[in-house]
């Protein structure tokens, strides 16, 4: 079990960034997402498709002020392997900012031959 970071940020033109874009998970390997500058901003995410590596389809941070914005979740035991593009979504400045990034699952690993 691993732990994979996602840092989302606002670069310099007032984008939202996710850094890495693109994450390769296993079964039951933790996803964190988390804000990274000086201002943190409240933001969510939303699975996409149809299917869900995750417990559930989306996921919110707190708006309060000064309280860590991060989500942190685990890919399911059963997730199907395949390919995932969700949606970060931040509220900033009176503005909702988007990117479209994307969770990949790996097949499960095979026993090996006896």
């Amino acid at each position: 079990m691993a732990r994979h970071f996602i840092y989302l940020r606002i670069n310099e033109k007032g984008q939202l960034i996710c850094t890495p874009g693109r994450i390769l998970v296993k079964l039951k390997d933790q996803i964190v997402w988390k804000w990274k500058g000086l201002k943190d901003f409240p933001f969510g995410i939303v699975i996409k498709s149809p299917f869900t590596p995750l417990p559930k389809h989306f996921y919110i941070t707190s708006l309060k002020r000064g309280t860590e914005k991060k989500i942190e979740v685990a890919v399911l035991k059963c997730a199907p392997s395949g390919h995932y593009p969700y949606m970060v979504a931040a509220y900033v400045d009176n503005k909702i900012l988007a990117e479209d990034p994307e969770i990949i699952v790996r097949p499960p690993d095979k026993p090996p031959v006896k």
